[in-house]
């Protein structure tokens, strides 16, 4: 049973969601989706979804730069090409469309492949230097048409650097943590059909099947499934 405010599978006799609470009553369940049937399939809805946004906006994009009337108009009063508005706006729409993503990925991931939660983290710090690229293309051509001072975009470009750093090395430190585990899992699958070993996830160290804690680490072993 779906829970019809976060998603959460429930057991069929739960009366409240271990989630969140929400009350699993005939009723209640009855106003979800029929689409919701798990948090694997709202994700990849969502992700099919996004990425038909994306390509429509980028094909409005072209059609609009196609056409003559439209790259040759300037704004009376403000003097600043068409164009330059028009990508502007899609850029900002293309912002709040990953933003959106980037938020239900995190939730859904997680709820989806909660054994690897760190390829979850990983995209989702993917989506947030897509939404920093699109926030970029989208102010930059209004900084240089508004502003005279050149150092005004270094500046804005060295405050979406540091971002991107601020993204980008979390990602990887989840990625190195999540090595030993995707090791051991390795380790353990090729020992898949040897009973006596039992492969510790936090290490890798390979131990016998009967110890309760890694002679290498102290984790406590998972017996192999």
């Amino acid at each position: 049973m779906n829970c019809p405010k976060c998603n959460t599978v429930n057991e069929p006799n739960t009366s409240f969601c271990v989630n969140c609470g929400e009350s699993l009553s005939e009723k209640t369940v009855a106003k979800a989706s029929p689409l919701a049937n798990s948090p694997k399939e709202l994700l990849g809805l969502l992700t099919i979804r996004t990425v038909v946004i994306l390509i429509g906006l980028w094909l409005v994009h072209l059609i609009l730069n196609w056409l003559p009337f439209v790259t040759e108009m300037r704004i009376p009063g403000i003097n600043i090409d068409l164009p330059v508005i028009i990508t502007s706006v899609i850029y900002f729409v293309i912002v709040i469309v990953l933003l959106g993503y980037a938020k239900m990925l995190r939730v859904l991931w997680q709820q989806s492949f909660f054994q690897a939660p760190e390829f979850g983290s990983v995209l989702a710090a993917l989506v947030n230097l897509g939404i920093l690229v699109a926030v970029y293309y989208a102010i930059r051509p209004l900084i240089r048409t508004f502003v005279a001072d050149p150092n005004i975009i270094t500046i804005f470009q060295a405050i979406l650097f540091v971002i991107a750093i601020m993204l980008i090395v979390p990602a990887l430190i989840i990625l190195y943590q999540s090595m030993p585990r995707w090791l051991a899992a390795i380790r353990r699958y090729s020992l898949a059909g040897t009973e006596n070993q039992v492969a510790c996830l936090s290490c890798g160290h390979i131990n016998q099947a009967n110890q309760q804690h890694c002679s290498q680490c102290g984790a406590k072993l998972v017996p192999t499934p």
